[in-house]
């Protein structure tokens, strides 16, 4: 008889043990996609933090870069603003400066300066130039570990420095 083999549906079928054998591989088929899933879930993650790893270390190199650019350039500005002032003085005949050149007779001078901290110095050397009837200013500065020179001539009751 066929009901002894399972239930039988309205259309006369045997759906027992086939429908145990249906399920069992509907479950088999949802565990290994559920395990699938989860390794492609924990391969992102690991990605997704390698990469975040990898932008955090961009970025602090970045900002190294950054702050490295922004001394040097703090520091040039200052030798800038040093020489220039320098050689304002010098083609004006201003302050301690300008008295000694009117002092001088035609022989070099040469000034040297720590500024702030022992790191920070300022060299000056300042010669005559009769054929221009000027004088040259050489600057050479070094500020925060970074070291400059500049040099102008200047003609003297003129303003200078040009950088």
């Amino acid at each position: 008889p066929r009901w002894a083999f399972g239930k039988i549906d309205t259309f006369g079928k045997n759906r027992g043990a086939d429908e145990h054998i249906r399920n069992f591989k509907a479950c088999r088929r949802g565990a290994v996609a559920f395990f699938i899933c989860l390794g492609v879930l924990i391969l992102l993650l690991g990605l997704l933090s390698i990469l975040g790893v990898g932008f955090m270390t961009l970025g602090e190199a970045g900002l190294k870069s950054v702050a490295a650019d922004h001394a040097c350039s703090k520091a040039r500005a200052r030798a800038v603003s040093i020489h220039r002032a320098l050689c304002w003085r010098a083609a004006g005949g201003e302050g301690r400066l300008g008295a000694l050149l009117q002092e001088e007779t035609g022989e070099e001078i040469f000034l040297q300066g720590l500024a702030r901290e022992e790191e920070n110095r300022v060299q000056v050397w300042i010669r005559p130039n009769p054929e221009e009837r000027g004088i040259q200013v050489e600057t050479d500065v070094e500020w925060d570990g970074y070291h400059f020179s500049f040099m102008d001539d200047i003609a003297l009751g003129q303003e200078g420095g040009e950088g």
